[in-house]
């Protein structure tokens, strides 16, 4: 005869509802605990962007301008207008090829582009880089929310400008082809300065347009004596005046803390969760920006510390919110190394002096002469001399230029 099947009593049921309520209870309690733990860290991180915000709002928004006179205003008024006047032009997009010289350029778009809007457009830029002051009108009070510039018209801009100062060479109008090009500097400048990265990034690349374009002009030896004068003296002026790379990592890090108030109404740990990256950028960035100030072999071993940190956090969102430090601190200095390669070009070829500059990534410049012709290169990221032997961009060498004095 069989046995009847066993069925769980009422005590042990009683007691099964007790362990998955009290487990319950202890889950919420560390949720509760997290998001409590959470909310006090992200007040103190918004406190902090608060007061970051308002000490960029408090800075002094002049700057001295690259060369002539001054005049009263905010530049960004006039980029606007250069803004506006190029977005007429339906094919706008195509003159950053054509001001590479891409292989692809579509030259007859960049040839229609300076006939109908070149003179505007580009007296709207020189308006702006002649201006006392240079202030974006960031909205830093919706934190990382708040609207960017128009990057990608703001690269037209650039190269559309680029191009006519191309012209001008061609036409043996060379000091003000030089002017453009410095104007151009400038504009770069002023869209990197006292932003977020990615306007800091993009300002390079406008930059680096016109120090390109400028180093193909002194390698040819195409700008006249007048034009060396504007150059030598303008180029150190916006070495000493570039955006600051440590500021741009800061506010990127603190603009976090911007959205915190959608997160605050979440779940526990997602606030938990959120809180711990919002510190934690914070105190990347921090170090990072202070990297900036080491020698490049120092400081590209703590960018690359930094970096591994950040892929190993447990925290997914930290993991995401840290960008290639390492290779944007070596952009900033190539730049840096450019300007003081041309300023040093220049000023050989005005007077046939050859002026000593701080290398970025080493010690000085180099240079070397040979009769009427002088070789000037930066170490470049390897932290090698190879002894001049590499090119402008110092990919995988030196960053190398050749001028001759005719």
């Amino acid at each position: 005869m069989s046995k009847p099947p066993k069925t769980a009593s009422p005590t042990s049921g009683k007691k099964l509802f007790v362990l998955l309520l009290t487990t319950l209870v202890l889950l919420g309690g560390l949720a509760a605990g997290a998001g409590a733990l959470g909310t006090r860290k992200l007040y103190k991180m918004q406190k902090a962007s608060k007061a970051r915000m308002e000490e960029m709002k408090a800075l002094d928004p002049h700057r001295p301008v690259l060369w002539g006179e001054s005049t009263p205003g905010n530049a960004w008024d006039d980029y606007a207008q250069a803004n506006a006047e190029l977005k007429k032009f339906p094919d706008a997009r195509k003159l950053l090829g054509a001001a590479q010289r891409a292989p692809d350029a579509e030259t007859d778009a960049a040839k229609a582009a300076l006939a109908a809007h070149g003179d505007a457009v580009v007296g709207h830029l020189r308006r702006g880089a002649s201006r006392s002051s240079s202030r974006y009108p960031y909205q830093w009070e919706q934190g990382s929310t708040m609207p960017l510039p128009a990057f990608s018209e703001m690269m037209a801009v650039g190269s559309l400008a680029v191009l006519k100062a191309r012209v001008l060479v061609e036409e043996r109008k060379s000091r003000e082809a030089a002017q453009i090009l410095l104007d151009v500097c400038q504009f770069g400048r002023d869209l990197g300065a006292d932003g977020v990265l990615i306007s800091e990034t993009v300002g390079i690349a406008i930059l680096n347009l016109a120090l390109t374009e400028m180093k193909d002009v002194l390698a040819a030896s195409r700008f006249d004596w007048p034009a060396h004068e504007d150059l030598a003296k303008s180029l150190g002026v916006l070495d000493g005046n570039l955006p600051r790379h440590d500021r741009a990592l800061l506010n990127d890090a603190l603009l976090l803390a911007g959205v915190a108030d959608e997160s605050l109404g979440g779940w526990g740990p997602q606030r938990m969760l959120f809180a711990d990256a919002v510190e934690r950028t914070s105190e990347w960035m921090t170090r990072a920006g202070n990297a900036d100030a080491m020698a490049w072999p120092e400081a590209k071993k703590e960018l690359e510390v930094i970096e591994a940190e950040a892929a190993r956090t447990w925290n997914p969102i930290s993991q995401v919110s840290v960008p290639s430090l390492a290779k944007m601190s070596r952009t900033c200095r190539e730049k840096k190394a450019q300007i003081r390669i041309a300023r040093i070009a220049a000023q050989f070829l005005r007077t046939g002096e050859v002026i000593e500059q701080d290398d970025p990534f080493g010690t000085k410049i180099k240079t070397k002469r040979t009769g009427d012709v002088l070789k000037i290169w930066s170490l470049g990221a390897d932290g090698f001399d190879n002894l001049g032997v590499g090119d402008w961009k110092g990919e995988f060498n030196d960053i190398v230029l050749e001028v001759t004095k005719k």
